[in-house]
């Protein structure tokens, strides 16, 4: 799918929470079709951080641009570009696939097509539909953000282990857990990705609950019982706070010394 629109809720698990968790959820939940991944985000930013700052400032609206890879890539690889949108809690996500090639090509400003024509996927099915009218429409909207946020650019890295499930009797429910997070804002590219820095200190999890509807009753009360309340939990927005926390540390000691 390349269009998503739904409401996604997230949770920082303690170790002792997780297993908690899965223990409650056993039977309930089965593995996605991709149930387990390394998953790979390169969040693109303005020289100012406008979108990460407007998104940390917690109001209706927000919205970032980001290329993920699951697994390792190379310049070959298929990767998605996506945009990622939230108002009023609703969670909206249109993406297109593509080489990562062509998508460090076009979010530098080459046309869509002669990106995708240049560096193509070599699944030939996938290569048709990055090139059908669903595709395009995407790629025109990425375009316009590209163009409309002056000196877009990588600005940060974040890589995550993932399991994906979900519900044995409603599989538009989805859960996730995010494990081993690490950020880097060093990095401009996906090859090779690894984060440098860890994010969480204590083995914390994250768990995204994903839903079009009311969650069924056993998660509401596997959640109660291991007293899971929801948080702001963006990796991208804890990386950046982390990522200057790190610069103001070594601006002190830098002064200190």
């Amino acid at each position: 799918m390349d269009t998503f629109e739904r409401k996604e809720t997230k949770y920082l698990l303690s170790p002792l929470q997780y297993l908690q968790f899965r223990a409650l959820a056993e039977g309930h939940l089965v593995p996605a079709e991709y149930h387990e991944s390394d998953v790979s985000s390169l969040y693109y930013d303005t020289p100012d951080d406008l979108l990460i700052n407007r998104s940390l400032q917690g109001g209706k609206y927000k919205e970032k641009l980001r290329v993920r890879s699951y697994g390792a890539a190379t310049q070959s690889s298929p990767v998605f570009i996506e945009i990622k949108k939230k108002f009023k809690g609703i969670t909206y996500k249109r993406r297109v696939n593509c080489t990562l090639a062509a998508a460090s090509a076009f979010l530098a400003g080459m046309d869509y097509l002669e990106a995708i024509e240049r560096w193509p996927l070599k699944d030939t099915a996938a290569q048709e539909y990055a090139h059908g009218t669903m595709s395009r429409q995407i790629a025109g909207e990425l375009a316009w953000m590209r163009d409309h946020y002056e000196g877009i650019a990588p600005k940060m890295l974040v890589t995550t282990h993932r399991l994906s499930f979900v519900d044995v009797d409603d599989p538009d429910l989805r859960i996730t857990f995010d494990s081993n997070v690490r950020w880097d804002n060093m990095s401009t590219t996906l090859e090779k990705a690894a984060g440098r820095h860890e994010l969480f200190d204590n083995g914390e999890r994250i768990l995204e609950i994903k839903c079009g509807s009311a969650y069924p009753m056993w998660l509401v009360a596997a959640l109660n019982e291991c007293g899971i309340r929801p948080q702001s939990v963006s990796k991208y927005g804890r990386a950046y706070q982390a990522a200057a926390m790190r610069e103001r540390r070594i601006h002190t000691a830098r002064h200190a010394a």
